[in-house]
């Protein structure tokens, strides 16, 4: 193994702490826009505030993806036991959280209790209303799934092998968009389904379908490891700023000229589409740079790292709280926005915090 690699992973990479905790709060502040993002009928102001809050955030899950990659790869432990300690610090207070948040949605009066059972029988399946952010954790899983398989690869491979694979899987970024303008270029599909590259009712493995997705991240944060950026600040910021600020204006005015088209929307806010790589490469190259030397201010970041799966975990209903309370209060919805989200995350990070004290609460937050 690369001994950079080794010594890098070794010593804590301090700026992945803040990452971490950036990251944490753009995923709750985009989970506070929700509730504004579908009034571009009865008030339009809030369906722009809620659109410019949530195009600022798409980076977040791409960043945490990569935050992954820069942590595990290559895998440094046999399959099982990499398998006993990542599947158990995520399953564990995924299937903890799965069971709870239903239950406290029905305390809080959301939903019956009729339909709490239901969503907790059936969360093996998939997400619900109540554990909405938990999407991430299924696709985490799967991730992991993967780690051991391509491991031995990483350790063997040259830069330029691994660059290969990004240039196919750049070219999988702009699937979302070629799918979108295919029928304008007289595509009509096969049997009623308008799926491209292979893909059909009865096939859903296409032509890039091993090329494509989160695993990109993932790499990409191995990559960044392996092969440091040697970039001042100033160049960080010359280079990183402006490629988030197009890639946040493609996805800001793309999200609000299809805004009546929900499934146009999701493919502009795609977090593997080619704009939100861009806000992530971006925002990735200039949080790398960045260098607390307060050392009180730098433990608490680094504390409040270690809490932020359980913030993630948990928010969700906190942010709809902080939304009910908000809301009583008459003041412009793009400063609501940000209140809400801070008010959530911080209520959401004392709780964790607690719950980190108890004997079992590593089972609770991971």
């Amino acid at each position: 193994m690369d001994n950079t690699i080794t010594s890098v992973k070794t010593a804590r990479i301090e700026s992945l702490d803040f990452m971490r905790v950036f990251a944490c709060f753009m995923v709750v502040l985009a989970h506070s826009c929700d509730f504004f993002v579908g009034m571009f009928d009865t008030s339009p102001i809030s369906f722009y505030s809620a659109a410019f809050w949530g195009t600022l955030q798409r980076a977040s899950v791409p960043l945490f993806v990569m935050i992954s990659g820069m942590l595990l790869l290559p895998m440094r432990d046999t399959a099982t036991v990499f398998y006993k300690k990542r599947m158990s610090r995520v399953l564990i207070p995924f299937v903890v959280w799965s069971i709870l948040s239903p239950l406290a949605y029905y305390a809080y009066g959301m939903i019956t209790l009729d339909k709490a059972v239901n969503f907790i029988l059936l969360f093996p399946i998939s997400f619900n209303l109540t554990t909405v952010p938990f999407w991430y954790i299924y696709m985490l899983i799967g991730l992991y799934l993967i780690v051991p398989v391509i491991s031995p690869w990483l350790q063997t491979v040259s830069k330029k092998g691994l660059e290969t694979y990004f240039k196919f899987w750049i070219i999988t970024l702009f699937i979302p968009y070629i799918k979108f303008f295919a029928p304008a270029l007289g595509y009509e599909g096969n049997y009623g389904s308008m799926a491209i590259f292979g893909m059909c009712d009865w096939n859903a493995i296409g032509l890039f379908h091993y090329t494509s997705g989160f695993i990109g991240y993932l790499l990409l944060g191995h990559y960044a490891v392996k092969y440091p950026l040697d970039w001042s600040m100033r160049k960080s910021l010359a280079i990183g700023l402006p490629t988030f600020i197009v890639g946040a204006v493609i996805t800001y005015f793309g999200f609000i000229s299809v805004a009546k088209n929900f499934p146009a929307l999701e493919v502009i806010w795609y977090f593997t589409n080619i704009n939100v790589f861009m806000m992530t490469f971006g925002l990735f190259v200039i949080l790398r740079k960045v260098n607390i030397k307060n050392l009180i201010l730098r433990k608490f970041i680094a504390k409040l790292s270690a809490l932020t799966f359980g913030i993630y975990l948990i928010h969700f209903l906190f942010v709809q709280m902080s939304y009910d309370w908000i809301k009583n209060y008459e003041f412009a919805p793009y400063l609501q926005i940000p209140v809400i989200a801070l008010v959530a995350f911080t209520v959401t990070g004392c709780f964790t915090y607690l719950l980190s004290k108890l004997p079992f609460g590593k089972h609770l937050i991971g």
